[in-house]
Order: C-alpha cells, then sequence, then structure tokens
C-alpha cells in the first residue's frame, strides 16, 4: 500500500463522516420540528408551559411562586427546604 492510498482513503472516511454528520443533523431538526407540528395540532399549545398554565393555572401559578426568585418565600427558601431534606 503506497502512501497515496492510505491519504486517499483518510480523506474519503472524512468525508463520509462529514455527509453523516450534516444528514443526522438535517434528520434530527425534521424530527424535531415534527414534534412541534404535532404536538401544536394535538394540543393546541406550543410549549409546555402555556399548557400546563391553561389546563392546572392554580399549579403553575404555585410552582412559579416557588421558584421566584424575587422574594424570600420563593426561590430561596425552597432550596433550604431542599438542603434540609437532603442532610
Amino acid at each position: 500500500m503506497t502512501s497515496l492510498d492510505f491519504w486517499q482513503l483518510l480523506i474519503a472516511l472524512l468525508g463520509a463522516l462529514l455527509i453523516l454528520r450534516v444528514l443526522a443533523w438535517w434528520l434530527w431538526r425534521g424530527l424535531a420540528r415534527l414534534a412541534l407540528t404535532l404536538r401544536q395540532r394535538l394540543t393546541g399549545f406550543t410549549s409546555l408551559r402555556e399548557a400546563a398554565r391553561a389546563r392546572l393555572p392554580r399549579l403553575a401559578g404555585f410552582i412559579g411562586q416557588r421558584l421566584s426568585p424575587e422574594r424570600f418565600t420563593g426561590l430561596p427558601l425552597t432550596l433550604m427546604a431542599l438542603l434540609a431534606v437532603y442532610i
């Protein structure tokens, strides 16, 4: 085997890997768009947060208040309670 054959094989393999990478990326984006379109058609909502707010407004409000960093009773108290449970 000459060195030219080795380099040709190496370039061909790298080219094939690049093509497979682009095809995988294209397929992944297509599947993600398809999933979003199906979710919109089946539920009528574009995001999980929007669906939760529409279907469970009290629970979504409670979680939003508990994770709010503006008030002490929000995120800081929640993190302290989780830390106390962990310890």
